[in-house]
C-alpha cells in the first residue's frame, strides 16, 4: 500500500494530465447529450462509415470464429486485414467493444474517444516530466494543451488517428533515450512496433517527425558534435524502425501485397509548387473555438492554446537560451509551418498521395512542436522583461484586431473576442506574477485555471459547430437500423444457405455487409483491388476513390456478380420476383431470376475483351455489358440492354453551347438567372413492359437533381458515376426526364436510356448455368464444389476479385489461377466434369510471421546482451 501511495504521489501531475481532459470531455458529452449521457452519438463521418462497422466485424470475427484472412462480406470476397490493419486490429480501448453488449456499443465508442483524448494528456505529461526533469503542475498544464488541441477535438471521430497522437510523446521519449545512450533503443523500438501495428499510414508521419526530433535534440543537447558518436546514435536510431518493421511483419507483409494491388495513386502533377493556404488563414486557426470543415478546402488544425503562442515567442526572446538553439528551433518551426502550406512538402507528409478530405493529417506534430517550444519558453519565463511582455501581448492583440480575419467565413465575433479576452487575462496574470511577490506562489495555479477554462471552451465550441455542420445522429436511429437490417438479411441467409451475395437499395453505410456479416458487394476501404474496382466502374456500377456501392447495377451485372437477393422498400424492383412481403418486415425481398452462381464456364473470347481498356469518353456501360455477356457465351454481340431514342425537348433558363471533340460532342449548359431554376428536359417512349435504366455522363461532376414524370430520383450529383434505375413501366409510356441544375454551369456528354430484352437474357443465362460451379460447401477460406466444362467454354470465371492468395485444386491437382475480365479470379480448365476446391492463404502472412519471430528473438537476444555488458 505504501508503494502505491508513493507511486501516486510521484506521478500525481501525470495523472492530472489525464484527469482534466477526461472531465472536460465528459462535461461536453453531458451538455451535448451524447450517449450514455443523452440521446445522441458521435457516429459521424468515418466513424460511422468505416470504424463502427470494422469494430463490429472484428468483434464478430474474434467471438464467432470467423476468418481474419478472408470474408465474403466485403467487395465480393476479400481479406479484412486491409480494413482492420488501418487501426482497428490494434487499437487503444477497442476491448470496450467486447465488454459492452451490442445494445450499448455506441456507449463504448463514446468512452473510447474520451479515454483516448485523456490519454494524450497522460503520455504528454510523462514525456515532459522525463525530458525536462520537472514534476509540478506545469507538466499537467501543457499536457492539457496537447490532449485538447484542435486536432484531437476536431478529429475525435478518427479513433485510429487518436492512437498515434497518444503514442507520439512516448516515441519521442524513446528518441531521447537513444541520444543519452546509443544502446538504449528498446523502448523506441517497442513504441515504433506498436504504431506500425496501429496504423502504418499515420505512423509514417510520426516516423518523419521523430527523425527531425532526433536531429534537433542531438544538436541542441551537444555543444560540440562528435562525428563518431553522432553516427553511432544515428545508426541506433535507424536500427529501431528496422527491428520494429521486422516485429510487425506478420501484419505489414500482407498489407504490402494489398497496397501493391491499389494501382497508381501517385501523380506528379500533384506536386506543383504553390501555397495551399496563406499564412493569415493559418494564423486564424490559432483562435479559440475556430472550426471550418473537415472536408476538402478546410484549413489544417494547429490550435493548442493561446498561451502556447505567447510562450513560444518568449522562448525566442529569452537571453538564457543560446542563439544556436534558437536558430535551430526557428528553422524547424518554419519548416513545419511550410510543410502545412507549401504543396510539395505537404504532399510528402501525406506519402505523396492527395488526401481526400481531412486536411493536414500530420498537424498533430506541428502542435506538439509548438507546445514543446512553449514549455521551454515557460521554463525561462523569469528571464523575460516587463517591456518584452508589453510588446509581445501588444503585437499579438494588434494583429488580431488589425487584420481582417472576418474575411474567413468560419471566423465569428465570438472567436475574436474570446481570443482577445484570454490574451488579456494571460497578460494580467504574467504582470501580476512579475510585479507582485504575493502572487508568485499562486501563479501556476491561476495559469492552470485559465488554460483549463480556455481549452474547455475551445473544445465545446468546436464540437458544437461540428454538430451544427455534420449533425450528431440519434443513437436510437443506429440501433433501430442495425437491428432491422441485421435481422432481415440474416433471415434470408438462413432460408437459403447457397453461396451468393445479398444487397440493399437503402444503405446505412457502405460497410453494412462487413459490419453485420452478410455477403454484400458494397464497401469502403483504402485496400481494394484496383483492377476489379475499375472493371465494376466501367460496367456502370457506382464507385469512388476508395469505395464500391450497390448502385448502378442491372440484371446483367447482378447475374455476373452473383447477387441473388435484393432488399428494397419499393413495390417493384428490376422486374424481379417478390419473395417476401410480410407485414412485420420493413424491407421487401426480391429474388434475381437471372443469377448464375459464384463461378461458371465461359468462352475464351472474354480474354480478347479488355474492360479496363474501354474506359474512354464517351463511356458506354450498356454496350460494355452487352459485349461482356456475349463474349462469355462466345457468340456475336447481342443487345440484352436495348438503347431507346432520347429526345431533347427543351431547356428553361439555360443557354446551350456545343463543343465538338474527336468522337463526341459536349453540351455545355449555362444558367441564365442563378436565382431561378434551370432545367433540361428529355423524353423517352417505352417499348415494352419492364425495368428502364438511365446513364448520364459528364466531363465533370455537377450538382443537380433528376426528376422522372414529376418524381425525384434523389440524385444530387451527376457525372461519370453510375447507371440509375428509373423504375418499371408499361409499354408505350412517355418518360419525361428533367435535369434540374443546381450550379451555374453544367455539361453533358451523353444521356442514355435502355430497357432489358427479358426473353433473350433469360435464354442466354440458362446456357451459362449449364457450366455453373455447384458449390457443395464453403467457409470464409474455402470453397468446394463441382463443375462441368463444355467444349466451347474452357475458362472458369468467378465473381471473386483476383488475389494470389487463392489456390485452386482441380480433381485434387494444383492448378494455376489467372485474372479474367480485369481483376477477377479465373482458370483454364479441360472439358468434362471436375471437382473444384479453392483455398485462401494470405500472401505474405507466413513469411511475415517468420520475419516477426526472428526479429523478436534477435531483439530479445541483443537486449539481454546489453544488460549483461552493463553489469560487467
Amino acid at each position: 500500500m505504501k508503494k502505491v501511495t508513493v507511486l501516486i504521489k510521484d506521478n500525481q501531475f501525470i495523472f492530472l494530465g489525464f484527469l482534466i481532459p477526461f472531465i472536460v470531455m465528459i462535461f461536453i458529452c453531458v451538455t451535448m447529450q451524447i450517449t450514455p449521457f443523452g440521446a445522441y452519438s458521435f457516429l459521424v463521418s468515418d466513424l460511422s462509415e468505416v470504424y463502427m462497422d470494422s469494430l463490429t466485424a472484428l468483434k464478430r470475427i474474434l467471438t464467432e470464429n470467423e476468418s481474419l484472412f478472408n470474408t465474403w462480406s466485403q467487395i465480393q470476397g476479400s481479406t479484412p486485414l486491409g480494413m482492420l490493419s488501418t487501426g482497428i486490429l490494434v487499437n487503444l480501448f477497442s476491448f470496450l467493444v467486447f465488454i459492452f453488449p451490442k445494445e450499448l456499443i455506441l456507449d463504448a465508442l463514446t468512452w473510447m474517444i474520451i479515454l483516448k483524448i485523456a490519454c494524450c494528456g497522460i503520455t504528454c505529461a510523462f514525456y515532459l516530466k522525463k525530458t525536462f526533469q520537472r514534476n509540478d503542475l506545469s507538466i499537467s498544464i501543457f499536457a492539457w494543451c496537447y490532449a485538447l488541441m484542435a486536432y484531437t477535438i476536431t478529429y475525435h471521430f478518427h479513433i485510429i488517428w487518436l492512437d498515434q497522437v497518444v503514442m507520439l510523446p512516448l516515441v519521442l521519449y524513446g528518441v531521447d533515450k537513444i541520444i543519452k545512450n546509443k544502446k538504449d533503443y528498446l523502448f523506441f523500438t517497442i513504441c515504433l512496433t506498436v504504431i506500425f501495428f496501429m496504423n502504418y499510414y499515420i505512423a509514417y508521419m510520426t516516423g518523419i517527425f521523430s527523425f527531425m526530433y532526433f536531429i534537433y535534440r542531438y544538436i541542441t543537447l551537444n555543444t560540440s558534435i562528435e562525428k563518431k558518436d553522432f553516427l553511432q546514435k544515428m545508426l541506433a536510431f535507424f536500427i529501431s524502425p528496422l527491428f520494429a518493421f521486422g516485429c510487425a511483419s506478420i501484419l505489414l507483409f500482407p498489407i504490402l501485397y494489398l497496397v501493391s494491388n491499389r494501382g497508381g495513386i501517385f501523380d506528379v502533377s500533384q506536386l506543383g509548387v504553390y501555397l495551399r493556404y496563406d499564412f493569415k488563414a493559418l494564423w486564424s486557426k490559432t483562435f479559440v473555438g475556430v472550426y471550418d470543415t473537415v472536408v476538402s478546402d478546410g484549413t489544417p488544425l494547429i490550435y493548442c492554446g493561446t498561451i502556447v503562442i505567447v510562450l513560444m515567442i518568449f522562448f525566442f526572446l529569452s537571453y538564457s537560451i543560446s542563439y544556436r538553439e534558437k536558430l535551430i528551433s526557428f528553422i524547424w518551426l518554419v519548416f513545419m509551418f511550410l510543410s502545412v502550406t507549401l504543396n510539395p512538402l505537404y504532399m510528402a507528409w501525406h506519402g505523396f498521395e492527395w488526401p481526400t478530405y481531412f486536411e493536414g493529417r500530420f498537424t498533430y506534430t506541428v502542435s506538439f512542436l509548438m507546445i514543446f517550444l512553449a514549455y521551454k519558453g515557460f521554463r525561462v519565463l523569469n528571464t523575460i522583461s516587463t517591456k518584452q511582455i508589453h510588446c509581445v501581448f501588444g503585437i499579438l492583440g494588434g494583429i488580431i484586431i488589425g487584420l481582417n480575419f472576418k474575411e474567413y467565413s468560419y471566423i465569428q465575433d465570438e472567436n475574436i473576442l474570446l481570443t482577445l479576452l484570454f490574451l488579456f487575462l494571460y497578460y494580467l496574470l504574467l504582470m501580476l506574477v512579475k510585479n507582485k511577490v504575493t502572487y508568485k506562489k499562486y501563479g501556476l495555479l491561476l495559469l492552470a485555471l485559465l488554460v483549463g477554462l480556455e481549452l474547455a471552451d475551445n473544445s465545446r465550441m468546436i464540437l458544437t459547430r461540428f454538430d451544427s455542420s455534420s449533425g450528431y445522429p440519434f443513437a436510437a436511429d443506429y440501433y433501430e437500423t442495425y437491428n432491422r437490417i441485421n435481422k432481415e438479411t440474416h433471415e434470408v441467409l438462413k432460408e437459403d444457405q447457397d453461396f451468393y451475395h445479398i444487397e440493399r437499395v437503402e444503405q446505412r453505410s457502405l460497410n453494412d455487409g462487413f459490419g453485420m456479416g452478410y455477403p454484400g458487394i458494397s464497401h469502403f476501404d483504402t485496400m481494394y483491388n484496383e483492377k476489379s474496382k475499375n472493371t465494376i466502374a466501367n460496367l456502370g456500377i457506382s464507385t469512388g476513390n476508395n469505395w464500391i456501392s450497390y448502385k448502378g447495377t442491372t440484371p446483367i451485372t447482378e447475374a455476373i456478380f452473383n447477387i441473388k437477393y435484393v432488399l428494397a422498400l419499393q413495390e417493384k424492383y428490376f422486374g424481379y420476383d417478390l419473395m417476401s412481403d410480410r407485414e412485420e418486415n420493413y424491407f421487401k425481398v426480391f429474388k434475381n431470376p437471372y443469377v448464375i452462381g459464384a463461378g461458371f464456364a465461359v468462352a475464351k473470347d472474354i480474354e480478347e475483351f479488355d474492360v479496363l481498356g474501354t474506359f474512354k469518353t464517351p463511356i458506354q456501360p450498356f454496350e460494355q455489358q452487352n459485349k461482356l455477356l456475349s463474349k462469355m457465351l462466345g457468340e456475336e454481340n447481342k443487345e440484352y440492354l436495348k438503347p431507346l431514342k432520347v429526345v431533347l425537348e427543351k431547356f428553361n433558363n439555360v443557354d446551350k453551347v456545343d463543343e465538338q471533340k474527336d468522337n463526341y460532342t459536349i453540351q455545355h449548359f449555362y444558367q441564365k438567372d442563378t436565382y431561378q431554376k434551370g432545367t433540361i428536359n428529355y423524353s423517352v417512349v417505352t417499348e415494352q413492359v419492364g425495368p428502364y435504366y438511365l446513364y448520364v455522363q459528364s466531363d465533370a461532376y455537377f450538382w443537380t437533381d433528376i426528376v422522372v414524370n414529376g418524381k425525384s430520383l434523389n440524385i444530387t450529383r451527376t457525372g461519370t458515376t453510375s447507371i440509375t434505375y428509373l423504375g418499371d413501366y408499361e409499354k408505350g409510356e412517355k418518360l419525361n426526364i428533367q435535369i434540374e441544375l443546381k450550379e451555374k454551369y453544367s455539361d453533358i456528354v451523353q444521356l442514355l436510356v435502355c430497357n432489358v430484352d427479358d426473353a433473350l437474357l433469360k435464354k442466354d443465362i440458362l446456357k451459362l448455368r449449364q457450366g455453373k460451379l455447384n458449390v457443395e460447401e464453403y467457409t470464409d477460406e474455402r470453397i468446394k464444389g463441382s463443375i462441368t466444362i463444355p467444349k466451347d467454354k474452357p475458362l472458369l470465371y468467378t465473381s471473386i476479385p483476383y488475389d494470389r492468395g487463392w489456390h485452386l485444386f482441380v480433381d485434387g491437382q494444383s492448378t494455376p489461377t489467372k485474372e479474367v475480365i480485369g481483376g477477377f479470379l479465373g482458370a483454364d480448365l479441360k472439358e468434362g466434369k471436375h471437382e473444384i476446391e479453392l483455398i485462401y492463404k494470405p500472401v505474405g502472412f507466413k513469411f511475415g510471421m517468420f520475419i516477426s519471430i526472428i526479429s523478436v528473438l534477435c531483439l530479445v537476444f541483443i537486449t539481454i546482451k546489453h544488460k549483461q555488458d552493463r553489469k560487467k
